[in-house]
């Protein structure tokens, strides 16, 4: 029971930490994408992409905030029907 849970907890950390590396990827690509903005400001394409990339980087948030709620839940659910082989293992 330990190593499974053990195993799940280390999943939900490793997909956490893929999502901590998408939010820092959107922040420096719409860093290029906005300097862009500033110095060609009558490229009115560079604005157009920029409100893309944040509508997309909602969506995308949308569906990460979901998964780590259902990954939380999970958590819960196998950590409280466990939690007494947990407390005194054999």
């Amino acid at each position: 029971i330990q190593e499974d849970m053990l195993a799940e907890i280390r999943t939900v950390e490793s997909e956490a930490a893929a999502f901590f590396d998408q939010i820092s990827r959107y922040f420096i690509t719409r860093g290029k994408i906005v300097t862009k903005v500033t110095k060609y400001p009558h490229v009115e394409d560079f604005r157009v992409t920029v409100e893309e990339l944040d509508e997309k980087e909602y969506v995308s948030l949308k569906l990460v905030m979901c998964e780590i709620r259902n990954h939380y839940s999970t958590l819960h659910d196998i950590i409280m029907k466990n939690l007494e082989k947990i407390k005194k293992p054999r």
